[in-house]
């Protein structure tokens, strides 16, 4: 919640919760080594923050579940992003991200951070969302309780 704070979104603690909320985001710098699980998350809110915002230090990525680097930039690049990337980093410009059908590589971060992105643009469609059942299960169940009435919804595509 640190990093989300720092691109400007407003962040409410409480004695068990945390919200964030909607804010007029802005691009970062940030060394990215520290907190590798947050890169894809990051990169897809910098989707709709204003400016670039670059990840440093971030070279391990590339042997996750998939190389989470290009596969950002390629997801990315399909809702109408602009990406650059090099051995140990990524930056991403903010823009008007539009509708896509986004792979999941089957990677379950790149699904959790892209179902995220449905919340702002419409018409994201995940293919292979299965994949979340490694690290969180019911994770779609949480997410769908969380909607708001303003939200976009988020498509699911069978696998295949």
């Amino acid at each position: 919640m640190d990093v989300l704070e720092r691109m400007g979104c407003r962040v409410v603690r409480g004695g068990n919760w945390i919200e964030g909320l909607r804010a007029d985001l802005q691009a970062i710098e940030i060394d990215m080594n520290a907190m590798p699980d947050l890169v894809p998350t990051i990169a897809v809110t910098a989707a709709f923050a204003r400016g670039k915002t670059v990840m440093k230090r971030i070279a391990h990525l590339r042997t996750k579940e998939s190389d989470r680097i290009t596969s950002l930039a390629e997801e990315l690049a399909k809702m109408g992003i602009r990406t650059e990337q090099g051995g140990d980093w990524l930056s991403v410009e903010g823009g008007k991200a539009h509708a896509a059908e986004i792979e999941t590589h089957n990677d379950h971060r790149l699904a959790m951070s892209f179902a995220i992105a449905g919340l702002v643009a419409q018409g994201i469609k995940i293919k292979g969302e299965w994949c979340v059942d490694k690290s969180f299960p019911g994770f779609w169940e949480v997410l769908q309780k969380l909607y708001a009435k303003d939200c976009q919804s988020v498509a699911f595509l069978p696998a295949g």
